[in-house]
């Protein structure tokens, strides 16, 4: 069986899967829903108080928490005397925490102990309304739990038992790409959460303006200036890391893409990821020639955010960064395999999608189901630069 083939049987596969545990997982949460409805704590009226509004985001990541801040900035405009909480995960605190449309922010750390202590923040903090940010199981019940009013969200699956309003989720929402009904309509993942706050609104046209503050930019600007490119430009951030194994791009792509930058005469490169990604940025930008390429990875959240607002461009797969880049105001190529290029596309800024063509394009699984990461392969050094000159040019003209 030829490569391709084989790549159209494992799509076959994966479909037939998706399916058959998407329809037992709704027929499970079916059969559950009225034990649950059963277990639902009494809404305490006096204790819930109309000028609070929960938004629970539990466990989104950095670039989902950027794609439901136009959300944020609708429940800002329809509720303008609210004070606005946000459910987060810990690592996400410091960016709520700088975000003028929230008041509070609510941690929620990871197991079973953090989500009740999370529940007993939300019942003092007493919202009459929660909207439910996450398709997930359970963050349902934190604002069930919280005794709020209201508790807005989508029903996936057949998993909103504990939502008082449900609504249905749009047709691509959590799908693969080659499940898509042909006449459903393109959505962007920020106007699927928009609309649980303002179901006429037309799809946002770029993320709200967000300030990560003084402190990182003068941080970020001594960081440059130690890294002897304060008078350089263009300035480009490469972002090869991703939490999704699926999403990740060969490293020698990289490499080359860097290279053939530097012949385009882009004087230096700063490679960003997280701390856990330290060393592998740090080997990939020596390994990109001297004087090439900066480290950049490991830095403070809302420092990264400072440094991509100093940037001309970003280069980086389909993760947090084509968001940060959009809120931002920076150019950005990403580069799309298992992601939806229409869905997870940046906002307001130019950019230009690179997309691995391949049977499995837009499969959503963080995993690669495949034997080769066929769609990711797919995807040339060449394209990338191309697209990165062609941005920069467009940027200088």
């Amino acid at each position: 069986m030829t490569a391709p083939s084989r790549a159209a049987a494992n799509v076959e596969r994966f479909k037939r899967r998706f399916r058959k545990r998407r329809a037992a997982e709704a027929a499970a949460w079916r059969t559950l829903r009225p034990l649950l409805a059963l277990a639902r704590p009494r809404v305490r009226k006096r204790a819930a108080r109309e000028g609070r509004i929960l938004a629970v985001e539990r466990i989104l990541r950095i670039g989902d928490t950027l794609v439901t801040r136009p959300a944020l900035a609708a429940l800002r405009e329809k509720y303008p005397d609210a004070e606005i909480a946000v459910v987060c995960r810990p690592s996400l605190a410091p960016l709520c925490e700088a975000d003028r449309l929230v008041a509070r922010v609510i941690v929620a750390a990871p197991g079973v102990r953090g989500f009740l202590r999370a529940a007993r923040e939300c019942r003092r903090f007493g919202a009459a309304a929660a909207y439910v940010f996450v398709p997930d199981r359970w963050s349902p019940y934190l604002a069930c739990l919280a005794r709020a009013g209201r508790v807005v969200g989508y029903d996936y699956a057949a998993r909103g038992g504990a939502l008082t309003e449900r609504w249905t989720p749009p047709p691509r929402a959590n799908v693969p790409a080659f499940l898509y009904e042909a006449a459903s309509p393109e959505v962007h993942a920020a106007q699927i959460w928009l609309r649980l706050v303002n179901a006429e609104a037309p799809g946002p046209e770029r993320y709200p303006a967000f300030e990560p503050g003084a402190g990182p930019r003068e941080r970020v600007a001594a960081f440059i200036r130690l890294a002897g490119a304060a008078d350089e430009r263009p300035l480009v951030i490469l972002h090869p890391g991703a939490a999704n194994p699926s999403y990740l791009w060969r490293r020698e792509r990289w490499l080359e893409v860097g290279r053939e930058l530097a012949e385009r005469g882009v004087p230096r490169l700063f490679v960003t990821g997280g701390p856990d990604e330290r060393e592998a940025a740090a080997a990939m930008a020596a390994e990109m020639g001297p004087g090439r390429a900066v480290c950049a990875a490991g830095l403070p959240l809302l420092e990264t955010f400072a440094l991509v607002a100093e940037a001309d461009l970003v280069i980086t797969l389909d993760t947090a960064p084509v968001h940060i880049a959009a809120t931002m105001g920076t150019p950005v190529v990403a580069l799309y395999g298992p992601g939806d290029a229409t869905m997870w596309s940046p906002l307001g800024v130019p950019y230009r999608a690179v997309v691995g063509d391949a049977p499995c394009f837009g499969c959503k699984s963080p995993r690669c189901f495949q034997d080769r990461h066929y769609c990711m392969e797919a995807i040339t050094s060449a394209a990338v630069t191309a697209a990165a000159a062609e941005l920069l040019a467009g940027a200088s003209s």
